[in-house]
């Protein structure tokens, strides 16, 4: 579609879900169907005399990315992913973390790990918000300075979404949760309890919210950076390193200690904690100042960036979106939206200025209160927002007259592999992940998409692809398998299926488990066609008796 073209239509208040329909995406290796959408919806209301209703208050609007389900279970679902920073797009998500394809060497897309994509048994719908994040836009006056203003923009883009793709409606059948890393712990309960006070007239239904390695609670988190380089082993309690930032760590929780009623999002005498902490780390290694990588506690990286350089993934994705023909694939606006695509827009972050307003943590008890599922995940190997701190939000959190109480964690196995273990009681779930880093998905991609599949409630044995074909069980439980038709009857499929397990490849799994559905749908398609004839067959015989 030209881009011109595009625009033209979407500035139609009809536009339909065909505008923004992504036919192929450049150099994505040929392997599996595509259904993508992408493309801008207003984020504010019309402006005082507007001519359209895309005609947004100060030129607001937000990027979206839709990444279709590959197979559809019993029970349809769409996650809407946020990233953090704040200021930092989504796209992080899409080719980093939770999308169904990632930037290769060769300046092109490879498709991500089998049973590794969100988007195996859901739709995923990816945002780059507030407004200038990544491909969003909004008139340089314009940009969002609050967590609340933040959250209603969302609402409004949701609002203008369901018009273009109705089946998510409200009251339409599809379970939605919010779900991201990092600074949006802060973003997810502010849009949740927007979705939740917005009762009958909420765009959605809400069901659930998913917290990865995430800025949540400050009197829960804050100072747990210094516990958490002792626990790697990177210092000890009687090092000199150690008792220069103890020293910083009890200045702030005196601060902690001192508020009243509910935290703000910002503490000052904290802020500077993790910053001296990559001070105390950076040396000059073979002419090089090294510090510590502040998103995985295993690695360095270059002074000053510290973990910016990370994952490896994030060259690639520059390059690729920087692309000309990539950009009018994804239908970015190149009037409103001509310079190069961003990781992390500073003046976006600058700008959310509200240091002074509630932290998140304070919307947490009146959704778990109103049903809405809460679930919080940490790798256990960051340190800026690590699973130390993580892992105290549910603790301190009270509700419904009670706590979250002490539940037992109960040990994970993914692929016949410890991969951390979960914590659930009242609505509330924690899950650590071993070996993860801040991006959890980066690093753990099958374990994370198993963990969420978990969370919602997705019946694997109605479904086929990878996801269903790896071994995983919660403490005694029985492995959750695929179940085979064979015989006549039907059968426990218990050979592991995936990479490292049998001998088999990455390659062999996916192939595997697309001529399983293939199998599936074509045995459904069968059953249908001979149904058909035998009626067609039933209703000629009796046209011919009538004619005799």
């Amino acid at each position: 579609m030209d881009s011109s073209n595009f625009l033209q239509r979407r500035a139609l208040a009809g536009a339909t879900a065909a505008d923004f329909y992504v036919s192929t995406l450049p150099d994505l290796e040929p392997a599996h169907a595509l259904s993508l959408s992408s493309g801008y919806l207003p984020a504010r209301p019309p402006r005082a005399g507007a001519a359209s209703s895309s005609d947004a208050a100060d030129d607001a609007h937000l990027f979206f990315l839709l990444e279709r389900a590959r197979h559809t279970p019993t029970k349809r679902r769409l996650i809407v992913w946020l990233n953090g920073g704040p200021g930092c797009s989504s796209f992080d998500g899409v080719l980093m973390e939770v999308g169904a394809f990632r930037p290769n060497d060769k300046g092109g897309l490879e498709w991500a790990t089998p049973g590794g994509a969100w988007n195996e048994y859901a739709d995923v719908l990816y945002l780059d918000q507030p407004v200038g994040t990544g491909f969003s836009y909004v008139s340089t006056s314009g940009y969002t300075t609050s967590l609340q203003q933040a959250a209603d923009e969302v609402l409004y883009f949701l609002k203008r979404f369901i018009e273009v793709y109705p089946e998510y409606r409200r009251g339409e059948g599809v379970d939605v949760y919010v779900a991201g890393e990092s600074f949006a712990g802060q973003y997810i309960p502010y849009v949740a309890n927007t979705l939740n006070e917005a009762g009958r007239s909420s765009p959605v239904d809400l069901k659930g919210i998913a917290i990865g390695n995430g800025y949540i609670d400050p009197i829960a988190q804050y100072g747990t950076e210094l516990d958490m380089m002792v626990e790697a082993k990177i210092w000890d309690t009687s090092s000199e390193e150690y008792g220069r930032i103890n020293k910083i760590k009890q200045n702030c929780r005196k601060a902690l200690d001192s508020i009243k009623g509910d935290p703000p999002r910002w503490i000052d005498e904290c802020e500077d904690l993790l910053s001296d902490i990559v001070s105390e780390t950076t040396h000059k290694i073979g002419g090089r100042n090294t510090c510590i990588n502040i998103y995985d506690v295993r690695l360095s990286d270059e002074s000053p960036a510290c973990g910016m350089n990370w994952p490896p993934l994030v060259a690639p994705m520059y390059k690729y979106l920087d692309r000309e023909d990539v950009r009018k694939a994804l239908h970015v606006d190149k009037t409103h939206k001509p310079e190069a695509w961003i990781e992390c827009n500073k003046r976006v972050g600058s700008r959310l200025n509200d240091k002074g307003s509630k932290a998140s943590v304070v919307h947490l008890p009146k959704l778990l209160e109103s049903g809405i599922k809460v679930m919080l995940f940490a790798g256990d190997q960051d340190l800026i927002c690590n699973h130390i701190g993580v892992e105290r939000v549910p603790e301190r959190l009270q509700w419904g007259g009670s706590g979250w109480g002490n539940p037992p964690k109960v040990d994970w196995y993914v692929n016949n592999s410890m991969a951390g273990y979960w914590r659930t009681n009242r609505n509330l779930t924690y899950v650590s992940i071993a070996g993860g880093s801040h991006m959890v998905p980066f690093d753990k991609p099958v374990e994370t998409h198993d963990m969420m599949l978990r969370f919602m409630g997705v019946d694997l044995l109605a479904a086929a692809g990878p996801s269903a074909r790896i071994p995983s069980r919660l403490g005694d439980e029985k492995d959750r398998m695929v179940l085979i038709g064979g015989g006549g009857g039907t059968e426990k499929d218990d050979r592991p299926m995936i990479p490292g397990v049998d001998g088999k490849t990455e390659a062999q799994v996916a192939e595997e488990a697309k001529w399983a559905a293939y199998y599936n749908a074509g045995s459904a398609a069968l059953i249908v066609l001979i149904l058909l004839v035998g009626a067609g067959a039933c209703v000629l015989l009796r046209l011919r008796r009538r004619s005799r």
